[in-house]
């Protein structure tokens, strides 16, 4: 499922690329936060593939700790990296939202339309944006994916003397 994020990244790769190549051509604040924001939009596009990459190859191993002053059951506390999937599942979210509502409007990057002109960026917004939607959605289910599997609590089946379920033979009588 995480291979298909390969095909939309290149149209997030095509967008900034020439959104970079469009703010380069004001030399107002706007250019340059154009610029700023597509490099950034790369920078985290390529970073959050590879960690989807490796997060779904990977599988977490439960450690129990015991707490030495009871006899309770161990306590599993060790979910290395949960804090960022849920901030990454949250951020593109966001990001898919503000993709489909805001980025098809030519007024919504004045650096880019000047550059090109209103009919040719209309054109390149309407090839590399549902691309960038599409990956937008598809790391948000991979990365819900990584997160729904890596930290399911999965139980042991052994029965423990502090276990309330005993085995079956024990409730088996012999005449």
């Amino acid at each position: 499922m995480s291979g298909l994020c390969i095909y939309p990244q290149m149209g997030v790769y095509g967008y900034s690329v020439v959104s970079i190549l469009g703010g380069f051509a004001e030399d107002n604040i706007t250019g340059v936060l154009s610029v700023v924001a597509a490099a950034l939009c790369l920078l985290q596009s390529t970073a959050q593939t590879v960690f989807i990459f490796d997060a779904s190859q990977r599988v977490v191993h439960w450690t129990p700790l015991k707490d030495e002053k009871s006899e309770a059951a161990p306590v599993y506390i060790d979910k290395p990296a949960r804090e960022t999937v849920t901030l990454l599942l949250i951020v593109n979210f966001a990001m898919w939202a503000t993709n489909v509502f805001c980025t098809l409007r030519a007024e919504s990057s004045p650096s880019q339309n000047n550059f090109y002109g209103m009919h040719e960026w209309m054109v390149i917004l309407h090839v590399t944006v549902p691309l960038v939607i599409f990956y937008r959605f598809h790391s948000t289910a991979c990365l819900f994916e990584i997160w729904k599997r890596a930290y399911k609590v999965k139980r042991p089946h052994n029965h423990t003397p502090t276990s309330k379920a005993y085995p079956m033979s024990e409730y088996i009588t012999t005449a």
